[in-house]
């Protein structure tokens, strides 16, 4: 039976190598009326047009007389033996083996003489050519700098290798190319043993930004921190716009000598305002004396964090630094500014010291954080107010949770020991009743706390009050809180709102 599409065309059946005409009854060679072998034809057709061009070099339409296949080297050790050029352009198959996060396109500079090894952008062959890789447009890869994320291998070199071209390249751009600079060193997952601070200071020429990023999600980029000298792991000295994000410490050990996991300070050009930590994980030791330390960096921000493990206090902000905490690398500012910084959405443990220590500002905010005295927990306080008070001190706590998790007693979730003006405590201050002296609001009998307004929901049969200070001009409502202080604290309440 022929379909009405079939009469149209006049084809029918298919046999073997031949068309069927119904129309016509009759047999005809498939190669006179099928399509499949006209394409075939001229497939051939074309294919031999081809091989004429490449056998004559192309000549009759300009195309090029070679054609040169991609030269590949197994690693950096064979790129840098290499005695010849084999091509413009050659790939790089790993930094040590194939596919290690070491591959990449590069490139040789004839023009350039004199530029140096710096083992990840730019490699020196044996006969002094110099290999680059292709012009970056985002991320630098600290596996490009022979990183290996191991849990093993000391990779702290490769990581200053790659931090050391992303702030050179902040001001001059790769290859002196401002439209080529580079702002970010990328540490993929892995987990990576460092043994030294990581440098990753600026300079007066520094305001474009310095961003170290690790792989999304917690723990997939882990820093293994095992230092041998008493300073930060990573030292943000005077690196103003400096972000740190994405990146897991730990430094849980007693080997660890880091004095912190993240430092900023203003240099003594007086460079290294806002800085920003976001969605880290500090899993720091009892060497540790703060998880986070900021001294007189403006608008700084810590966001998204977990300051977790055992150190001595979680976070330190303001214009004075912990004890024995300080830069290897740079002088600090002798400079204090008024100061603002910004704490949201953290988790954030301390031991021996306060939890939280801000030493004077203009500003503190902190929100919808937790937290909590560990360890030992003899700190105290979860947020100690101290250092001079010229600037208000204020601080500015809304949705903030206070735990004592320790056996400490006299523990304070507010302590203040400076003047402080002008401030807003909205939580749960929740306190486990043991010392004499144990409040919510701790405020020194030498100072004042002026115009706050304080709402607390936490559970405690301890006082709001104690220290012996002065509140003055306060609206204050506590939920589950007595208005009595404590024995000897006697606290004078000067137009203040209690309902």
């Amino acid at each position: 039976m022929t379909t009405r599409n079939q009469e149209q065309t006049g084809i029918g059946n298919v046999t073997a190598g031949k068309c069927k005409n119904t129309s016509l009854n009759q047999d005809v060679v498939a190669a006179a009326s099928c399509q499949r072998p006209t394409r075939k034809f001229a497939a051939r057709k074309f294919g031999l047009l081809i091989s004429f061009l490449v056998l004559t070099g192309g000549c009759l339409l300009g195309l090029p007389t070679k054609v040169q296949a991609l030269e590949s080297v197994a690693n950096v050790t064979a790129l840098r033996a290499l005695n010849s050029v084999p091509s413009s352009t050659i790939y790089l198959e790993g930094y040590y083996s194939a596919r290690d996060g070491g591959e990449g396109m590069l490139s040789v500079d004839l023009a350039d003489t004199t530029s140096p090894d710096d083992g990840g952008m730019v490699f020196v062959s044996s006969d002094n050519k110099r290999w680059k890789r292709s012009a970056p447009s985002g991320a630098i890869n600290v596996r490009w700098f022979g990183a290996r994320g191991n849990n093993t291998t000391d990779d702290t070199a490769a990581i200053q290798a790659a931090i050391n071209f992303v702030r050179i390249s902040i001001n001059s751009g790769y290859g002196n190319t401002p439209a080529t600079r580079c702002r970010k060193v990328y540490i993929p997952f892995g987990l990576y043993l460092i043994t030294q601070s990581l440098d990753c200071t600026g300079n007066d020429n520094m305001y474009e930004g310095f961003t170290i990023e690790g792989e999304m999600g917690y723990r997939s980029t882990l820093i293994k921190a095992r230092l041998t000298e008493a300073y930060p792991v990573f030292d943000y000295t005077g690196a103003t716009y400096g972000v740190l994000k994405g990146i897991t410490v730990e430094g849980c050990n007693g080997d660890n000598d880091a004095t912190c996991a993240f430092f900023a300070a203003k240099s003594s050009s007086a460079h290294g305002n806002c800085v920003t930590v976001q969605d880290c994980t500090f899993m720091m030791g009892s060497n540790c004396v703060s998880s986070v330390v900021l001294r007189n960096v403006d608008l700084s921000k810590v966001e998204d964090c977990r300051l977790m493990g055992t150190p001595q206090s979680g976070l330190w902000a303001g214009l004075s630094l912990p004890p024995g905490v300080t830069s290897k690398y740079q002088a600090l500012s002798a400079q204090t500014d008024s100061t603002m910084f910004y704490v949201n959405g953290c988790i954030i443990h301390g031991t021996t010291g306060p939890v939280v220590c801000y030493t004077g500002g203009s500003e503190f905010s902190i929100r919808d954080c937790y937290l909590a005295l560990t360890g030992s927990g003899t700190g105290e306080a979860c947020i100690r107010v101290t250092g001079n008070d010229f600037n208000g001190n204020g601080v500015y706590a809304y949705n903030v949770r206070t735990e004592n998790q320790s056996a400490s007693s006299g523990y304070f979730p507010f302590q203040f020991l400076t003047n402080s003006r002008y401030g807003v405590i909205i939580g749960a201050l929740t306190v486990s009743p043991g010392g004499m002296d144990e409040c919510a609001i701790y405020v020194d009998s030498e100072h004042r706390l002026n115009g706050y307004r304080i709402t607390n929901g936490g559970t405690s049969s301890a006082p709001m009050f104690g220290g012996g200070g002065t509140v003055n001009e306060c609206n204050v409502l506590s939920l589950t809180r007595s208005w009595g202080t404590n024995p000897g604290s006697n606290n004078y309440f000067n137009n203040t709102h209690r309902p």
